[in-house]
């Protein structure tokens, strides 16, 4: 290569490296990494543990990746309907494996997932597909590092109608004072997973609480503290 062209590619890399560091962000995202402190029980596909995250310890069950069919539930399947046919074929087999993953993660595990996956201010590692925290857990990590920003009452049923803070993780409280569900809400839509069913979106919080989740009495909302996150 000629000696210009060399200097002037040269001096085009250089200028494009010095452009591209300017624009990077000014700060890192803080990383939020959940550590093994000791194994509570290992089942058959999974295995309770508790972790340290930030300075709690929490109670965590994670599926594995490989799972395994359960002979007793297969058994007790087969005895209720009566039918030895049942989970013998491979693809009845293949779709129960499916529906056990799809059952892992329940909604304080994917409600935290949903609202950290759209923050680029904080990271984490545990809140997953194979994740399921008690509800314990949830409103433990809800306590120490969210700060509630904005409840309402569910009656009267207008009130549902109000206007939601964007980007927020509402906690259903029923009457005993148990958040018995988390839902995660951006941009007019509600992100949940109900159970062991896949997740849904959904616009309208008045048809799902009537489907759902009736007993609910009230709805809080939180945000993450940052500055808590930070100083700890």
């Amino acid at each position: 290569m000629p000696k210009k062209k060399f200097a002037t590619a040269l001096l085009y890399f250089l200028f494009s490296q010095a452009y591209c560091q300017s624009n990077l962000p000014s700060t890192s995202p803080i990383v939020i990494n959940a550590s093994i402190l000791d194994t509570i029980e290992i089942k058959l596909n999974s295995t309770v543990m508790h972790m340290q995250w930030l300075n709690d310890t929490i109670e965590v069950c994670i599926q594995n990746k490989n799972l395994k069919m359960d002979t007793t539930v297969t058994r007790a399947l087969r005895e209720s309907f009566n039918d030895s046919t049942i989970l013998t074929s491979q693809e009845d087999i293949d779709d129960f494996l499916l529906s056990m993953k799809t059952g892992a993660q329940n909604c304080y595990s994917y409600a935290l997932e949903k609202y950290f996956d759209n923050n680029e201010a904080i990271n984490q590692n545990i809140f997953g597909k194979s994740t399921h925290i008690g509800r314990k857990t949830g409103d433990k990590i809800l306590a120490n590092y969210f700060k509630e920003i904005h409840q309402l009452s569910t009656s009267p049923k207008r009130n549902l109608k109000a206007t939601i803070p964007n980007d927020a993780l509402l906690a259903f409280i029923n009457k005993s004072g148990w958040a018995i569900h988390y839902v995660y809400y951006r941009d007019d839509i509600f992100y949940s997973k109900n159970g062991s069913f896949k997740p849904i979106e959904f616009q309208s919080l008045k048809k799902f609480l009537k489907k759902h989740y009736w007993d609910t009495e009230k709805i809080i909302f939180y945000k993450i503290d940052e500055e808590k996150i930070k100083s700890t």
